[in-house]
Parts: structure tokens; C-alpha cells; sequence
């Protein structure tokens, strides 16, 4: 459907304006014709409808007239021939089963003496009366109870030899007398509704009204009416008429409602409802679809510029439009082709810096920052030689110069110095500074020199106000730095010093953290004068046999920083066990197997020191699980604790103790080599072995 309208929601939009302007009076004409048809439509079907029940109820007469008919001839037969030779006569007279169900002569003795299967047919009130009336004439009545429709009853004297024998009793085929059966009265799709002078229905169909004559609205008319009513939601129109019954049936008269549906009435409509619409739609859509022709041609350009902004969406800055129509879709066309090639340049400018960005805040030491922030600046703005000179000290007069130039194949490191005057000059806003020609107050940076004929543009790095450094781009040719390329360089730029002060803060970070490492083991040690540089000597014994096994960098400054922190649990010793000269006791010893657990406890809340508690806690396990505290072995000690336990004791028996001279070192090798499986792991004495050796 969209294709259909067009391509662009601006032609839609053209397109279905028209049609509510074309299509709309079109309609509103059709449903007020169609609505007066209607009601034209309906005012006659009722007037052929109200014709109708009187035609009915006539009828409706004439098939009373005629069952009484019958009925006054059977009871003749049984005057002359007697009741016997009429039994035996009744097959020869077929309509009498066929308009009666039962027939019976009840006796003035009240008994009953059947012509007709009596099924149905009690002895009721009304037959009883007519003993006690002595009626000499036909009558008419209904019985009700739960049959529907009601069984309708005639009642005729018998008289032989003028006297009376009895009343002829007959039971009315309803399907024959309603015309509801094989032989109907009833028009198509009419429903039929008959009530007695009681008002109290005689027979309805399904959709007629229900309840009783009192019911149905009254008109002023006294023969015909006509009136409305509702069933299932359906509207339905109907007619009435009296059926006078006194003089012949001696009963009062019976109203006949004859009823058809809107729906109905209508139905002859709406082949004139479905023509009209399609003469009136098919010009419209003649219309429709000359103006869609033109309409579509003439927004065909602002389709071409739809897909354009679409594919500059999706980062496609390539594709130009080309556009002839000689209109303002034209001049737009080319603005557009204007305005995406600016935006290609911008894109393309932020994902560049972007990338500098990530790769510059990325990077933690100087030398990773140097090294990704070099290249990127100078490929970004195609200079030949880039320059990032760090102040050194507090003073802008002296700059560590890295410099990264097409005519150095390699970044190279140069100290300068800057004048007094040029210092002002570079430094004194954090805007980008375009060099004029001859300015000269970088001495030794002999590569700038030769960009004397091209462009040299320098912006300064500041932290809290205070200068940290300088970014120069040098261009051998001439370069004109628009407005948006000043403000990518000044960005970058932040982001440098943002970064530059970053390295800084992690690395006095890094210092603080590992004084605070030393000052504490020095702190172990210093508890006893046995133990003096123990710890540094263990960290660095344990270092070295960590690189030997091939660990990486940073498994090898966790385990320098496990091992100035492995007896950190001593300071809960007491300082009389540490320095007892003698052997201690069980209980002594008990005391000194707890400092792996105390060190523990002392550095389990520092989260910088977590990685290094399994070291504290199993330095002193034995590969045989024969040491303590948990009495782990093989794999499941750490590997860091591991190194460290041949570390620690290789220092401790080349030591002085209270309670025993230095060994020697051959004792010491031969000492470790003797346990290595027990007490040692095998590969951690071989690289350690190796090392020594």
C-alpha cells in the first residue's frame, strides 16, 4: 500500500489529502441518498407488510371456515347414518385426518366414544361444560398448558331424531390451520405471532414478540396498526390485524401479528447500495490514479534524498546525489551533497580522536602513553614531525623533548631549554599557538629548523593552571588550521594532560604503596636484631627464582611484595621467643607456627593486599604436608608460597641466630637439594639451584 501511495510519507501525505477532499463529499452524498432510500424503502415494505397480515388473517379465516366445515359434515354423516356406519365411513373422507388430529363424541353421559385417535384429548372443563350449557351451536376455544403452539378445539352438537346425542369434539391440526406446515400461509421470512381475546398468545415463531397483546404498543388505528420491536439485537417491523371469530365461532376476536426484519426489508437495497458505490468509486478512482501519476513523478526526487539521508545514517559519506529536475529539490540536492561531505570529514575527524582518546586514557605509565599518543597525533594531522615535551621539575625553562619525525626512523629523546621570553609566549594560554616565522626560542630541536618555509603550531598542556608540557606539529609546507582543527587539537590535548596526570597519580601510587610494603617489613625486622634484612633478602631471592621459572612481570612483583610481607605476623610473637637463645619449648614453637595465621588477620582488610595472603599464610607448608598451619601439599600450596618457603629458609640457615651460628653455604645448597620432594618442590630447588650456581 505504501509503494502504492509512493515512496516519500510527503507524497502519502498528498496523496491521501486528496482522496479525503475527493472521497469524503463522494461518501457523505452516498450515505444521505442511501439513508432517504432506506427510509423510503421501509415505509413501503411495512405498508406491504400490514397488506400482508390482512391477507393472512383472511386466509386464516377461510382455513377456520373450512375445518368447521368439515367437522359440521362429519357430524351430519353420523345424523344420518348413525355413529357406527360413520366410524366405519371415515376413511373415505381423507382431509378429516388431515385437518384433525383427534375427533371424539362425547355422550350426555360423559363418556367418550372415539373417531380419530384421541391422543391429547382429556376430558377437560370446557367439555363439561358444554354438558351443563346444553350449546346448540359450534364454538371455538384453546387449551393451554405446556404444548406450543396452543391446541386449538371445536365443539359441534349432535342431534338424531331431534334429540341430542352429544358434542363432536375436534383437536385442530395447528401446522394446517397456521399455515406453518407442508401448505404455508406464510410469507418469506416472516415471523407470525397470534393472540385470543384474552390477549394471551396463541402461537409465535422465534423472532416474534414475545409476551402478551397488552405488550405490543397500541396505534389509533382500529383494524390495522403497525409498531416496532427489538430481538437479539435485531430491529424488526411489524403489522397487526383482527380476526372477528364472534358471529360464526362464538368467540371473541383473535389479533394476527405478522413481523419482518430491517435487515429484510433491506435486503432489496443493497444491490442498488453496491452498484451506486461502484459507479461512484470507479470515477474516483480514474482520478485518483491520474493524480497519483503526477503527484508521484514530482516527488520522485525527495525519494532519491530520503535514501541519501538514510545511508549518511549509517555513516556513508561516499554517495552524492545527482538531481536534474530544475526545481528547489535541485538546488536542495546540492546543499545536501555540500553539508555530507562536511559531515564525512567531521566523522571521521571524531572517530580518529576518539581513538586517541581510548588508546591515550588507556595507557597507565609515561612510556605507554608516549608511545600510543605519538603516532596517532601525527597521522592524524599529517604532520611530518611531532613533539611532546614534558616540563621537567616546576619550571617551564627545561623540556624532556620526544620527538617522532619522518627523518627519524625512531622517537628519540631530547632535553631543551626555552627562554625567558618565549616561555611566555608558549605557555600563556591553553589555546593553540601558530608559530611565526623565525621564532627560535627552542634551541636544539634541530628538526623543527628545517620547517621554516611550512607551518609550525604548538597548544600547551596545564594542570591546576600550572604548565606540564607542550605538543608541537610541524608541517613542511604550508597549513591553514580552520577552526574545527584548533579545537581537535586543544581536546586531545586535555585529554594528554589528563592522562600525563593520571601516570603521574599511579605512579607515586605505586611508590607509596611499595614504601608502605618496606616500611612494614622493616617493622618485622627491626623486632629483632636476628631478623634484620630478612625480608628484603627473601623478596628479592624469591623474585629472582620466579623469573628463573618463567612467571610474568606481575606474578613476579606480587611475589617481591609477598615476600617483604611474609613474616609479617611476628609482631604478635613475643620478642623473648624471637630472640631466646636457647631451644625452645613446645609451647614456644606452638606460639611461633601461629604468625602465618596472624599475618593473616593483619593484612586481610587491606583489599590491595589480597593477592598476596595465600603467600603469608603458606610460606611455611611443606610439599609432604607435613608443615604448617594447614598442612597442605604438592599442588594445593600456592606456587608463590612455595618459592618463598626455599627462599626463606636458604637467608634463615645463612643467617645468625640467638641460638646458633650462620651455616655455611654449601651446608645450606646441600640442606636444600636434600629435601627437595620433602620439604621443598623439586622444580622451584632446580630454578633456584640454577640461580645459585
Amino acid at each position: 500500500m505504501k509503494h502504492f501511495l509512493g515512496k516519500s510519507k510527503l507524497s502519502r501525505k498528498f496523496v491521501l489529502l486528496f482522496m479525503v477532499c475527493a472521497f469524503l463529499p463522494t461518501f457523505v452524498l452516498l450515505f444521505v441518498s442511501y439513508d432517504r432510500v432506506s427510509g423510503q424503502l421501509v415505509d413501503q415494505s411495512v405498508k406491504k407488510l400490514i397488506r400482508e397480515t390482512k391477507t393472512y388473517g383472511l386466509s386464516l379465516y377461510e382455513r377456520l371456515i373450512r375445518v368447521s366445515d368439515q367437522l359440521a359434515f362429519f357430524a351430519r354423516l353420523i345424523e344420518m347414518e348413525g355413529v357406527d356406519r360413520a366410524v366405519q365411513m371415515r376413511d373415505s373422507f381423507p382431509e378429516i385426518s388431515e385437518l384433525f388430529d383427534s375427533i371424539v363424541l362425547l355422550t350426555p353421559t360423559g363418556e367418550l366414544q372415539v373417531f380419530i385417535d384421541s391422543n391429547g384429548l382429556p376430558i377437560d372443563e370446557k367439555m363439561m361444560s358444554l354438558l351443563s350449557t346444553r350449546s346448540n351451536k359450534l364454538e371455538i376455544y384453546a387449551v393451554r398448558g405446556e404444548a406450543h403452539p396452543v391446541p386449538i378445539y371445536l365443539s359441534l352438537p349432535v342431534n338424531m331424531d331431534r334429540e341430542l346425542r352429544g358434542y363432536l369434539v375436534a383437536k385442530v391440526n395447528v401446522a394446517y390451520l397456521w399455515g406453518i406446515g407442508s401448505v404455508p400461509l406464510l410469507p418469506t421470512a416472516t415471523e407470525l405471532a397470534v393472540y385470543d381475546e384474552s390477549g394471551s398468545a396463541l402461537v409465535g415463531t422465534y423472532a416474534a414478540p414475545g409476551g402478551s397483546l397488552a405488550d405490543l404498543p397500541q396505534d389509533s388505528e382500529e383494524n390495522q396498526r403497525q409498531f416496532e420491536y427489538l430481538h437479539d439485537d435485531r430491529r424488526y417491523y411489524a403489522g397487526r390485524w383482527n380476526l372477528f371469530l364472534e358471529s360464526r365461532f362464538g368467540a371473541g376476536s383473535w389479533t394476527v401479528v405478522l413481523s419482518q426484519s430491517e435487515e429484510y426489508l433491506l435486503a432489496t437495497l443493497k444491490d442498488f447500495k453496491r452498484n451506486l458505490f461502484l459507479a461512484i468509486l470507479l470515477g474516483l478512482w480514474l482520478i485518483l490514479f491520474v493524480s497519483l501519476l503526477l503527484i508521484r513523478r514530482g516527488f520522485a526526487p525527495l525519494g532519491e534524498l530520503q535514501k541519501r539521508t538514510r545511508q549518511i545514517a549509517a555513516k556513508d559519506f561516499t554517495s552524492e546525489i545527482s538531481l536534474a529536475s530544475g526545481d528547489e529539490f535541485e538546488e536542495l540536492a546540492q546543499s545536501f551533497n555540500v553539508m555530507s561531505r562536511q559531515l564525512g570529514k567531521q566523522f571521521a575527524a571524531l572517530e580518529t580522536i576518539d581513538k586517541i582518546d581510548r588508546a591515550i586514557l588507556s595507557s597507565i605509565t609515561l612510556p605507554d602513553i608516549i608511545a600510543a599518543a605519538l603516532p596517532m597525533l601525527k597521522q592524524f594531522f599529517a604532520c611530518e614531525t611531532v613533539v611532546l615535551g614534558l616540563v621537567v621539575g616546576r619550571s617551564e625553562h627545561y623540556l624532556k623533548s620526544h620527538i617522532l619525525s619522518e627523518e627519524v626512523p625512531e622517537s628519540t629523546v631530547e632535553h631543551v631549554t626555552v627562554s625567558e621570553g618565549r616561555k611566555g609566549v608558549l605557555f600563556q594560554s591553553p589555546e593553540p599557538f601558530v608559530w611565526p616565522r623565525g621564532l627560535a626560542g627552542i634551541e636544539r630541536i634541530s628538526v623543527l629548523e628545517r620547517y621554516e618555509e611550512g607551518t609550525i603550531i604548538s597548544v600547551a598542556l596545564f594542570k591546576d593552571d600550572q604548565a606540564k608540557g607542550i605538543i608541537i606539529l610541524g608541517h613542511r609546507q604550508p597549513k591553514v588550521y580552520d577552526e574545527g582543527e584548533m579545537r581537535q587539537l586543544r581536546q586531545l590535548a586535555d585529554q594528554l594532560s589528563i592522562a600525563l596526570s593520571n601516570s603521574e597519580l599511579v605512579e607515586n601510587l605505586e611508590k607509596l604503596a611499595t614504601g608502605t610494603i618496606e616500611a612494614l617489613a622493616r617493622t618485622v625486622d627491626a623486632k629483632s636484631k636476628w631478623t634484620a634484612g630478612h625480608s628484603e633478602r627473601v623478596s628479592m631471592l624469591a623474585g629472582m627464582i620466579a623469573g628463573k621459572l618463567g612467571l610474568s612481570e606481575a606474578e613476579v612483583v606480587r611475589l617481591n611484595r609477598g615476600g617483604l610481607l611474609h613474616d609479617i605476623g611476628k609482631i604478635g610473637v613475643g620478642k623473648a621467643i624471637l630472640d631466646k637463645p636457647s631451644r625452645l619449648t613446645d609451647a614456644e614453637y606452638k606460639e611461633i607456627m601461629t604468625h602465618p595465621e596472624i599475618g593473616v588477620k593483619i593484612l586481610e582488610p587491606i583489599e590491595a593486599y589480597q593477592d598476596i595472603l595465600p603467600m603469608v599464610l603458606q610460606h611455611h607448608e611443606r610439599f609432604d604436608g607435613s608443615g604448617y598451619p594447614l598442612k597442605l601439599a604438592g599442588k594445593q600450596i600456592d606456587l608463590s608460597a612455595r618459592i618463598l618457603a626455599v627462599a626463606d629458609v636458604y637467608d634463615a640457615l645463612s643467617s645468625v641466630r640467638p641460638y646458633r651460628p650462620s651455616w655455611s653455604r654449601t651446608a645450606v645448597l646441600d640442606y636444600i637439594a636434600d629435601h627437595s620432594g620433602s620439604h621443598f618442590d623439586p622444580d622451584v630447588v632446580a630454578a633456584f639451584r640454577a640461580i645459585v650456581h
